[in-house]
């Protein structure tokens, strides 16, 4: 909506304001989307001190493909912003993703990258020190559920969980 684009120009207009350069640091971790500050990040950073990290957490407003049908019919390269988050791909030297489809997208750019997937909600030392709840493990899952999302593996792992006897509630 125009609230988000709104919001999104602001927060681009005090982010370049707050940081004229990023000379004095030697790694920028930066979350995507947005478009516009990781632009401003890739020219502005100094390419033989800083690394730059990239945290792919969306791949919007690509991925308004997914939600409306006809869009999907419109190559990727004629989409509005590709060439900017092209842009953006290509300047990182590591990426970190929540889905190795997100990941997928960025090497289409840039295929020889320093990569992470890093699923929202993995984080396995703490799950097997917590207590079940009258006797079951009980997972939720929140979020879109879309191609981007690798919910078979949570299926499955469900699946694993109950044959070796575990009680389980998803």
């Amino acid at each position: 909506g125009i609230a988000r684009v709104l919001s999104i120009r602001s927060f681009a207009r005090n982010f370049k304001r707050m940081f004229s350069s990023f000379d004095e640091f030697d790694l920028v971790y930066s979350a995507y989307p947005l478009i516009s500050h990781n632009l401003y990040v890739a020219a502005k950073r100094s390419k033989n001190r800083t690394k730059y990290i990239l945290d792919i957490q969306d791949i919007w407003p690509e991925s308004i493909r997914s939600a409306i049908p006809w869009v999907r019919h419109i190559p990727k390269k004629w989409l509005p912003l590709t060439g900017s988050a092209n842009k953006v791909y290509a300047a990182a030297d590591c990426i970190v993703a929540v889905s190795s489809t997100y990941l997928a997208r960025a090497q289409e750019v840039k295929s020889k990258i320093c990569n992470i997937v890093a699923y929202i909600g993995s984080e396995f030392t703490v799950l097997p020190n917590q207590p079940a709840r009258g006797g079951k493990l009980r997972l939720f899952y929140i979020g879109s559920i879309t191609f981007s999302y690798d919910l078979v593996t949570v299926i499955a792992a469900v699946s694993t969980l109950v044959r070796k006897g575990r009680p389980v509630e998803f």
